[in-house]
């Protein structure tokens, strides 16, 4: 029994020492639209949360294994989206320890949208890249039926590309053709293979 304890309290032990030297650090930052702050924004690193105050800042305890640092969008904004691509997120960098975000003010309501979703493009080869475009310009005749005064926005819902990702860049460069904010989740064939 004796021997079991002392078992049991020696890999405790080694597990508190082998994590203590993982320092969590306290990040800030401002959520704002043309200089105005925003209230009630949540921010978090996947595993903590912080919401936003009256002056639109944060201050949030990062946790370490984290990679980025990501806003959910209120309503009536939009994040910046460059080629297709809704920058709601920052990657953790060791020197920063301030992440700002600014979003931009929709100009319709968005109480009433529309959401495009799609899934599964998974692109083997560069030469399957023209039914995407065929697809995305047929998402585009679809968005432009709805109006200027409707709200767009879609999602790919993973297996973007099929193992080679050095083929993401031309998704993205397709996927800005669509003109509205396409958000982009991971399958299991985006996520790195072997190692």
């Amino acid at each position: 029994m004796k021997r079991r304890f002392f078992l049991f309290l020696s890999v405790l032990i080694s597990i508190i020492l082998s994590t203590g030297n993982i320092e969590s650090k306290n990040i800030t930052g401002k959520i704002s639209s043309a200089g105005i702050p925003i209230t009630g924004v949540v921010v978090t690193d996947g595993t903590n949360f912080a919401v936003t105050n009256k002056k639109g800042d944060y201050s949030l305890e990062l946790n370490p294994h984290s990679r980025f640092v990501y806003i959910s969008v209120p309503s009536g904004y939009n994040c910046n989206f460059e080629r297709g691509t809704v920058k709601f997120y920052l990657p953790v960098e060791p020197a920063l320890s301030r992440y700002n975000f600014t979003l931009t003010k929709k100009i319709n309501n968005d109480t009433n949208h529309v959401f495009i979703a799609f899934t599964d493009p998974q692109v083997w080869a560069g030469k399957e890249f023209s039914q995407l475009s065929q697809s995305i310009d047929d998402m585009h005749e679809t968005i432009n039926s709805f109006g200027p005064a409707t709200e767009v926005h879609a999602m790919c819902a993973g297996d973007i590309v099929s193992n080679d990702h050095t083929l993401y860049d031309e998704y993205n460069r397709i996927i800005s053709k669509a003109g509205i904010p396409v958000y982009s989740s991971m399958g299991n064939h985006d996520m790195t293979l072997y190692g």
